[in-house]
C-alpha cells in the first residue's frame, strides 16, 4: 500500500434485525416487572391502609383512657333537652349531631377542627352542626385508603366504618317504637341508644368475647356513586337473603344503586348511625344491600386482592380473607342477648358478647 493511501475498515453497527431483537428482549423485560411494580405499589399502599387502622386504633385507646368508654356512635350536643320519647328517631329533631369521629379529632391530630365544632356549639342554638362547622370540608388523610381513588379525589369520602355486629343497621335497630333502649345486645359496639340526647358508650369491660377478636373498624370502601357493590333490592327488612339473590360477584342483576352519600363512605361528617357502620354478615368483599338505603348490610370490602383490613379493639389489624367462614347467608338476624353468631367465625368477630371461642386463628 502506497504511502498516504487511507485504509478501510469495516464499520461495527447494529443490524435492522438486531436492534428489533433488542427492543422485543426489552419488551418483554419491562412485561415481566410490570406487574411485580404494580404489586409493590399496592404493598405500599395496603401498608399504609394498616397504619390508618392503627392511628385509628390509637386515637380509640386514648379516648377510652380519658372517657372510660369507647366513643358513642351518635352525640348529640349538650345544649339541647332530650328528644321527645314518643316520636321517631331522633336524627330527624333539630338538635345538633355529632359521630363518633368528630370524638376521636383530638387525638388524630386534627385539634384545630375540634375547636372549630366547640366554638360554632358555644354559638349556635340548634341545626345540623357536624355540616356547619368552619373548615369541616377538608380531607382527614387518615380517613382515606390510599388503594381507592375514589376516596383520594373526594375531601369528604372516606374507606372505614365502625363495627355494627352481625344484625343490619337501619332506625328501627337503634331504637324501638318509644326511643327506648333494646339492649344489652351481645353483638357490635354500639348498642341500641336510650332515651336521652347521648348515645350509649360501651365500656371494655362490657365486650366479654375479648379485645384481641373484636372488631372496632374495618374498611368499607367509599364508591363512585356508580354500581359500586352497593344496592336497593326488593325484600323485607332483612336484606341478607335477597341480596344474594342478585348479586352476580361483581354487579347486581335487579335493584337501583345507591347513590354516593348514601352509599358507604359518603361522607365522614355523617350524622346518621346506619351510613357509619359496617355489619359482618356478608364475607368481606361482598356486596352491600338494603331494603331501602337505611335497612341496610353494609360490608366489609377493600381495593386490596383477597380480603379487608380490619382493627381490633387490642390495636392489631388483621387482613382478613374474603374466603374466611360467614355461616349462613340466608339466616335471618337474630336481636338476641347470648349465643353465637349465625354468620360463623366473620359474625363472631362482630359481637362483643356472643360467647364465642377460637377465634384468634381467624386471620
Amino acid at each position: 500500500m502506497k504511502e498516504g493511501t487511507p485504509s478501510f475498515r469495516p464499520l461495527h453497527g447494529f443490524t435492522l434485525i438486531e436492534l428489533l431483537v433488542v427492543i422485543a428482549i426489552i419488551g418483554v423485560l419491562v412485561a415481566l416487572l410490570l406487574p411485580a411494580v404494580q404489586a409493590a405499589r399496592e404493598s405500599a399502599r395496603r401498608v399504609a391502609c394498616t397504619n390508618n387502622l392503627k392511628q385509628m386504633g390509637l386515637a380509640m385507646s386514648t379516648f377510652v383512657d380519658a372517657n372510660g368508654r369507647l366513643p358513642k356512635l351518635m352525640d348529640y350536643d349538650y345544649r339541647t333537652t332530650a328528644w321527645p320519647a314518643t316520636t321517631g328517631s331522633p336524627v330527624n329533631s333539630p338538635h345538633g349531631v355529632w359521630n363518633a369521629t368528630w370524638d376521636l379529632l383530638p387525638f388524630l391530630e386534627e385539634q384545630a377542627l375540634d375547636d372549630a365544632r366547640t366554638a360554632y356549639m358555644a354559638v349556635t342554638p340548634s341545626g345540623r352542626v357536624n355540616t356547619s362547622v368552619p373548615n369541616s370540608s377538608q380531607a382527614i388523610k387518615v380517613l382515606k385508603c390510599p388503594s381507592n381513588p375514589f376516596s383520594q379525589s373526594a375531601a369528604l369520602r372516606w374507606d372505614y366504618a365502625y363495627n355494627y355486629g352481625d344484625r343490619n343497621s337501619g332506625p328501627g335497630h337503634v331504637y324501638d317504637n318509644n326511643g327506648q333502649d333494646r339492649g344489652p345486645f351481645r353483638t357490635g359496639l354500639w348498642p341500641a341508644a336510650a332515651q336521652k340526647p347521648v348515645r350509649v358508650g360501651v365500656r371494655l369491660s362490657e365486650i366479654t368475647d375479648g379485645l384481641s377478636t373484636t372488631i372496632g373498624m374495618a374498611e368499607l370502601m367509599c364508591g363512585s356513586g356508580g354500581n359500586d357493590a352497593s344496592a336497593t333490592v326488593s325484600g323485607n327488612e332483612n336484606p341478607v337473603s335477597s341480596c344474594w339473590a342478585v348479586w352476580n360477584g361483581a354487579g347486581f342483576s335487579s335493584g337501583s344503586v345507591w347513590s354516593a352519600y348514601d352509599g358507604p363512605g359518603g361522607d365522614w361528617r355523617q350524622e346518621k348511625p346506619w351510613r357509619l357502620v359496617l355489619n359482618t354478615i356478608l364475607p368481606p368483599n361482598g356486596p352491600s344491600c338494603g331494603h331501602s338505603y337505611r335497612w341496610t348490610v353494609r360490608t366489609a370490602r377493600s381495593r386490596h386482592s383477597g380480603g379487608v383490613n380490619a382493627l381490633m379493639l387490642d390495636g392489631a389489624v388483621w387482613f382478613v380473607s374474603q374466603t374466611i367462614d360467614a355461616g349462613n347467608r340466608s339466616a335471618s338476624e337474630l336481636l338476641t342477648t347470648a349465643g353465637a353468631s349465625p354468620y360463623g367465625v366473620w359474625g363472631a368477630l362482630g359481637t362483643r358478647a356472643g360467647g364465642e371461642s377460637g377465634l384468634s386463628g381467624a386471620r
